[in-house]
């Protein structure tokens, strides 16, 4: 459903306004999180704080961590200028986004950037750029390759962006909220066309907390979600389509939905809780009208905490299948502090997984980290 901003109000709020666990237009949780937001060089504001209860319930470990935000101003060494792939990602700890080599000296720290309040996700369109999705300042920044200072700021009016996608057909930029704001705290999905303007709401009735979204190579576009009982679903807005539509998923059970993409054969869908367990997985899913089926999968596993059973939790992990002859997975994992991962995704036609392959320098690594992205150059 495509709905304006007058109207979003209204959507959904016979069924929404009393359900547990909705946060977004409420003070009864108190806000741990984000004791330090109010710095001067952190952006955003025009909507209120989400609560600690609302990243909460974004991850399946329940982590809400406190917020130390970096006073330093952003910062990137003049070797990238030679670096054709960079790694970018999100700490939600620091409030930045740690830059990285990703192929040529491959972990290395090149840069952080600064003056968020909550970065989560993130996703580059074909120049590049690199979009993140600021939680808590309700906004999405997008940055030249290497570059920073930010190229434009959108400003998302009808929530709390969790994730993005840029639509390879259209180079339209896609951004999920995991809540909304107004009398329902339903979320949805904002298309931005062009990356530019306002934004268009999308929402599907069935879903009420959406999180990061995938376009395929035809410019359709998926986002898994939780029902208003907390159950999992995945949703099509269609290239050309003006509705969101549920979509049905056979094959598997997804327990605890993260975010889609595009691996460069089939659309994926992750879960923060595969099989129902401890570890993190991905599922390779086939569409065919409004029936889902997956037709392969693999498990992250993470024995970071040694000893112990192990853990993992990746709410959007980076599926790379251009830079390297084998396709990668790059995931942080919030069960463990300084933890990125890099996982064998494919090779020869197989799934992998696993354990992680490396992992970044623990003295390097962000303390937090969710999103995570691969930026080219041009």
């Amino acid at each position: 459903m495509k709905i304006s901003w007058a109207q979003c109000a209204m959507v959904g709020s016979l069924t929404l306004t009393t359900v547990a666990g909705c946060t977004s237009s409420g003070s009864q949780v108190p806000n741990v999180a984000f004791n330090a937001i109010q710095q001067p060089n952190v952006r955003g504001g025009h909507l209120p704080k989400p609560s600690a209860q609302m990243i909460e319930l974004t991850n399946r470990a329940h982590i809400t961590p406190m917020v130390h935000l970096n006073r330093r101003g952003s910062w990137i060494k003049p070797e990238v200028r030679r670096m054709k792939y960079l790694l970018y990602v999100s700490d939600e700890a620091s409030g930045t986004v740690d830059v990285y080599a990703y192929r040529t000296k491959p972990g290395r720290l090149l840069g952080q950037l600064t003056g968020f309040q909550f970065p989560y996700g993130e996703c580059t369109d074909k120049s590049g750029n690199v979009y993140v999705a600021d939680f808590a300042a309700a906004d999405i920044v997008e940055y030249a390759h290497g570059g920073t200072t930010p190229i434009k700021t959108l400003t998302d009016s009808y929530g709390y962006p969790i994730g993005c996608s840029v639509d390879p057909t259209t180079g339209n930029l896609a951004v999920a909220n995991f809540e909304g704001v107004g009398s329902t705290c339903m979320g949805g999905v904002v298309i931005y066309e062009g990356a530019t303007g306002g934004g268009t709401l999308y929402q599907d009735q069935d879903l009420s907390y959406y999180y990061p979204p995938g376009y395929d190579a035809s410019g359709n576009l998926y986002v898994q979600g939780q029902t208003a009982n907390g159950a999992a679903g995945l949703a099509e807005l269609g290239s050309g389509s003006a509705d969101l539509v549920t979509l049905s998923l056979s094959g598997a059970t997804i327990s605890y939905p993260g975010s889609m993409q595009w691996d460069s054969h089939y659309m994926t869908a992750t879960d923060q809780s595969y099989q129902g367990g401890t570890l993190s997985g991905i599922y390779r899913i086939s569409v065919s009208g409004t029936q889902a089926s997956v037709v392969d999968s693999t498990v992250l596993s993470d024995e970071c905490l040694k000893g112990s059973t192990p853990y993992n939790d990746v709410v959007q992990p980076f599926i790379n299948s251009t830079v390297w002859p084998t396709h990668r997975v790059v995931g942080g994992n919030l069960y463990c502090t300084y933890r990125t991962n890099f996982w064998i995704y494919v090779k020869r036609h197989h799934l992998i997984g696993g354990e992680p392959k490396r992992s970044l320098p623990y003295d390097a690594a962000p303390e937090l980290a969710a999103g995570q992205t691969i930026s080219p150059m041009q």
